[in-house]
């Protein structure tokens, strides 16, 4: 399985995309954040561990998006998942007041040659398509 499914979401004339529960999602990200203010008295940021906080960051977004080796995470929706990400951020990095990501996504479809190849689609092969499109940005802050 790819654990990943886009179901539920509101139809409407210009709708593209048929509901599933079984799909490949596919994507890239661009994750940018902002350290939180220091308090009064303070100097206006604190020195925070930046490595530490980047690892923090990219630890959490792989949680979401993959789950725990053995068993993964399903994905309701690729939105679902990235705002999931950003929480989990806020959760596990307390020096990041807000976290910024983009993610295009990039829909996986199965390949229909298969079939004409005398071959059965297995859940095992798929091709990018760039029908439907868009880029999703999601801002999560505390």
């Amino acid at each position: 399985t790819t654990q990943s499914g886009f179901s539920g979401f509101p139809r409407d004339m210009y709708t593209l995309l048929p509901e599933t529960t079984e799909r490949c999602m596919a994507t890239e990200m661009d994750a940018s954040w902002k350290y939180m203010p220091g308090t009064a008295g303070t100097p206006k940021f604190t020195c925070a561990d930046f490595a530490a906080t980047r690892a923090t960051v990219r630890t959490q977004l792989l949680r979401a998006y993959f789950g725990e080796p053995k068993a993964g995470i399903f994905s309701p929706s690729l939105q679902a998942t990235v705002y999931d990400g950003g929480c989990l951020v806020l959760e596990h990095a307390p020096a990041v007041y807000s976290i910024s990501i983009d993610t295009p996504n990039i829909h996986m479809l199965p390949w229909e040659k298969l079939n004409k190849m005398g071959e059965a689609f297995e859940d095992d092969v798929y091709v990018a398509t760039s029908d439907p499109s868009g880029s999703i940005h999601v801002e999560v802050s505390r």
